[in-house]
């Protein structure tokens, strides 16, 4: 079927086209397939060899280096079929991230982790749109007041912004994403990452003139549950795609599963993605899920930017 399926496609392509044929995936037998309709039309059979990042000509065997991809929105256009980039993530992008006291008020939560995870409930009401709101306890004092100015205090250290409409999202969870981010940033200036990106977003495009059962825009839709995803952090070495999934609060085995169909989908059979968590999960089911899953690695606590770059530099191969 793999034969005569690719046969009939080239059928329809110009007698002069030269065509080349990609056998790194899928089972033996779609391999001899596929094998099997290149040789019929003189075709040319190559492999990557992800390993040390070589292409392998099936002819002669004869290798050349696998071409650097330098862009994650490169990555996100060849897999993206019907997804375009509505949100491209650039970091001074962000409003108010230039601010030096954001920056101090970043570090200073990754320090009280445990302290401002107890009013992730609480402010999970006030993220989707804007809403004041005031939240105390003996180790923080956080508010967000009608002019949308906002404050903040942990223990004796206090902060003051102006303007933070969205002052509940961040606190819920998007320092967390900034802090990786600004963590990962002097692998960027060392060169060993080529391009990152936080909070980067992708939408469906959908094809109203496929009439199918269930379209590319619907089968996406159930992958990222809405209209769009958004990545909280993601970026590339130029040789594969990393998404990073930062997680303040509990972890569930659903986020593993969604981060491996994720992951796999635009970072194709080299992408890799991390599961970074504040706390190590508690349950031992959540910890197998994320041991058993091939593209995905749980990292969490103290040490999780010592073993993030581990695995950078290992090439995604560390477990």
């Amino acid at each position: 079927n793999v034969r005569s399926t690719i046969l009939d496609q080239i059928a329809k392509m110009p007698a002069n086209r030269r065509i080349g044929f990609n056998l790194t995936g899928g089972t033996k037998l779609m391999y001899a397939g596929a094998l099997a309709a290149c040789r019929k039309v003189n075709a040319t059979p190559f492999y990557f060899n992800s390993r040390n990042n070589k292409v392998i000509s099936l002819n002669d065997f004869e290798s050349v280096d696998t071409k650097l991809i330098p862009s994650v929105e490169t990555y996100i256009k060849l897999n993206g079929n019907n997804l375009f980039i509505s949100k491209p993530g650039h970091w001074d992008e962000i409003p108010g991230i230039k601010s030096p006291d954001r920056k101090s008020l970043t570090n200073e939560l990754w320090q009280a982790r445990s302290k401002i995870s107890r009013f992730y409930r609480e402010l999970s009401h006030y993220n989707d749109s804007f809403h004041p709101f005031e939240l105390y306890n003996s180790d923080i004092y956080a508010k967000l007041s009608k002019d949308k100015s906002a404050k903040i205090s942990i223990g004796a250290k206090h902060f003051e912004f102006k303007e933070w409409p969205d002052f509940a999202k961040y606190l819920s969870g998007g320092w967390f994403e900034e802090y990786t981010f600004m963590k990962l940033k002097p692998l960027v200036e060392s060169g060993l990452i080529k391009d990152m990106r936080i909070g980067l977003e992708v939408s469906i495009k959908e094809d109203t003139s496929d009439n199918s059962s269930l379209s590319i825009g619907e089968q996406l839709g159930r992958l990222f549950r809405g209209t769009y995803q958004e990545l909280d952090v993601v970026f590339t070495d130029g040789i594969r795609l990393y998404i990073i999934e930062c997680k303040a609060a509990s972890v569930k085995g659903e986020y593993i599963r969604k981060l491996e169909s994720i992951t796999r989908y635009f970072g194709g059979i080299s992408g890799r993605g991390v599961l970074a968590c504040c706390f190590p999960p508690r349950s031992p089911v959540v910890r197998k899920k994320a041991y058993e899953a091939n593209n995905v690695q749980l990292i969490a606590g103290r040490y999780l930017f010592d073993e993030l770059e581990t695995i950078i530099k290992s090439g995604g191969s560390h477990k």
